[in-house]
């Protein structure tokens, strides 16, 4: 196998379909870009930004940096912003040794400047070593605690899951003072992904040491959690955002870009990309020419993902009724169909029933079930089409008992 090493620019040059401005170019082919866990993370597109001021970061080892006066460096007291770098800072690198910062200059203003975007926020690796980031909720909230990496001890659920982990790593870590900060942070991403043996260990260890450490702990699944851990810590969920909100977010992004819109239109992408904004803003910058919203056609822009729900939710609402057979009938075929066409996002369909106001709490308990047993499923399509199947039994059984 080959490996190149490309500059941003070269990457852009090379992969990107066009040269229009502030637009992620998706890419046909798989790029990936390393973690600083070595982990590979999927390159969406590449990006080419206008209107920036570019500087030039030069380190020891003679290493240059050229990139926007707002990009994201990883230094040894946390993330700082380029034009914000002065001698005094160290720059992480991929082999977790420093770079000391020996000069940082003004190259260009108005010009362009080349980025990445991924599925996910995460630090990144760039051909040259250095740690860049797209930072995430919860590791702000680390870096204002913690004011050196000697008190942080950083896990990932899904890698470490035993009781070992916890019983040796953990209070091993916990056991001295902190070296700079008030208190030493356990931060362990995807919690929920740890077995309920390794939880149950926590308790002891979280009680032990309450005097030297905290925990800060990120997951999805907050049945996958025991309830001793549980109350143990203030529990913040990030729920789905209200449809208006993303509206005005939407709204807020074309009138600051001076990009002409047609409400029904604007309010026709975020309806039908919702809870998931992200796509939403993709869908507008995709579909804007000469600074204009052009207008969308519903039926090419309603995802295979909401068509499924709609199907869904026409069966709950027909559930009691003389319809009830005939939509059954008419919508598990076409559910079948959907599935086979194109993979969905499962994740975003059981999320999306979940928060819906007309979905009967009697489908929400079976959305629920199979929601958690989704990671463990040999096959995807047949899983969810069980969940169909289950919804229309819980459904005749609910009006059997409580309706004529």
């Amino acid at each position: 196998m080959k490996r190149l090493l490309l500059t941003f620019k070269d990457f852009f040059d090379c992969f990107s379909a066009s040269n229009e401005l502030n637009k992620v170019h998706t890419l046909k082919k798989k790029i990936y870009v390393k973690n600083p866990q070595g982990k590979l993370i999927r390159v969406n597109g590449v990006i080419k930004k206008n209107n920036c001021n570019i500087v030039k970061v030069d380190f020891s080892g003679g290493i240059e940096h050229r990139c926007s006066d707002l990009h994201l460096f990883k230094t040894d007291t946390g993330f700082k912003i380029a034009n914000t770098l002065t001698k005094n800072d160290n720059i992480l690198c991929y082999n977790s040794c420093c770079l000391k910062v020996k000069n940082i200059e003004p190259v260009s203003s108005n010009s362009y400047a080349y980025d990445i975007s991924l599925d996910y926020p995460h630090e990144y690796v760039t051909p040259n070593g250095l740690i860049h980031h797209n930072t995430t909720t919860a590791r702000i909230v680390v870096d204002a605690i913690v004011k050196n990496d000697m008190d942080l001890f950083t896990l990932n659920g899904s890698d470490s899951t035993g009781v070992d982990m916890m019983r040796n790593e953990i209070q091993g870590f916990l056991k001295s003072p902190p070296y700079a900060s008030k208190l030493k942070i356990v931060f362990i991403d995807e919690f929920d992904y740890t077995t309920g043996n390794a939880q149950a260990a926590l308790r002891n260890i979280m009680e032990t040491y309450a005097d030297n450490g905290r925990f800060i702990c990120t997951g999805n699944y907050l049945s996958k959690i025991i309830d001793p851990v549980q109350s143990r810590f203030q529990i913040f969920e990030m729920k789905s955002i209200k449809e208006d909100f993303a509206y005005s977010y939407c709204k807020k992004i074309l009138e600051a870009e001076h990009v002409e819109y047609d409400i029904d239109t604007l309010k026709l992408i975020v309806h039908n990309f919702m809870p998931d904004v992200r796509k939403a803003v993709n869908m507008m910058q995709k579909n804007v020419v000469d600074g204009k919203l052009k207008k969308i056609d519903a039926t090419s822009i309603i995802s295979s993902e909401k068509k499924i729900c709609g199907l869904i939710v026409q069966i709950c609402d027909d559930m009691g009724s003389e319809k009830r057979d005939k939509t059954i009938n008419q919508c598990m075929p076409e559910i079948m169909k959907l599935l086979s066409q194109d993979e969905p996002d499962y994740r975003g369909i059981y999320q999306t029933l979940s928060f819906l106001d007309n979905l009967p709490l009697w489908a929400k308990i079976k959305v629920n079930q199979y929601n958690n047993a989704h990671q463990s499923c040999a096959l995807p399509s047949a899983h969810f089409m069980a969940l169909c199947y289950d919804i229309v039994s819980a459904g005749i059984n609910y009006f059997r008992m409580f309706k004529k």
